[in-house]
C-alpha cells in the first residue's frame, strides 16, 4: 500500500455545484481504481492524500498534474504505508450551501475531519493539520 499528498493551486475559485461534480467524478474513479483518500478544498489550495497502489498513484498524479482547474503542483509525500487511512474517499471544504451534500456518502467538513484516528505517521498528521489549519482561515 502507498500514499501520496500533494498540494496545488485552483485556477480560479469552484463554487458548490462544481466541487459537487468534481467530486463525483473522483469518487467513480477512484473506486475503479481502488483508490481511497480525501481532498480537502478551502481558500487558495487543493490538497489530496491518495492510497493506493504505488504504479497506479504514479499514473494518477501525472493525470492531475494536467488538469487545467488547478497549477502550481507540489508533492508533499510519496511513500509506502502499512495499511489505508481512509477507507471512504472523502472531500472536505466550506460549502457555501452544506445541505446539498448532506447526501453526499463520504462528504465531510474541514472541522468533521479528524486524523488522529487514522494510520497516518505522526508527521503526516502534523502536515495535515497544519495545512487544514491554513484552509480553515478566513480569506482577508
Amino acid at each position: 500500500m502507498h500514499h501520496l499528498i500533494y498540494l496545488s493551486t485552483p485556477t480560479q475559485p469552484l463554487n458548490d455545484a462544481e466541487l459537487h461534480a468534481l467530486l463525483t467524478t473522483a469518487r467513480a474513479k477512484n473506486a475503479e481504481l481502488d483508490v481511497t483518500g480525501m481532498l480537502f478544498y478551502g481558500p487558495g489550495h487543493f490538497l489530496q492524500l491518495l492510497e493506493g497502489d504505488e504504479i497506479t498513484l504514479a499514473a494518477l498524479y501525472e493525470q492531475i498534474g494536467t488538469d487545467v482547474r488547478h497549477h502550481s503542483l507540489v508533492k508533499l509525500a510519496d511513500k509506502s504505508i502499512a495499511g489505508r487511512s481512509f477507507l471512504d474517499w472523502s472531500m472536505a471544504f466550506r460549502p457555501l450551501d452544506a445541505a446539498l451534500f448532506d447526501y453526499v456518502h463520504g462528504f465531510k467538513t474541514l472541522e468533521e475531519v479528524d486524523l488522529t484516528r487514522t494510520g497516518l505517521s505522526r508527521a503526516d498528521v502534523m502536515l495535515l493539520d497544519m495545512l487544514r489549519a491554513h484552509l480553515l482561515q478566513t480569506p482577508e
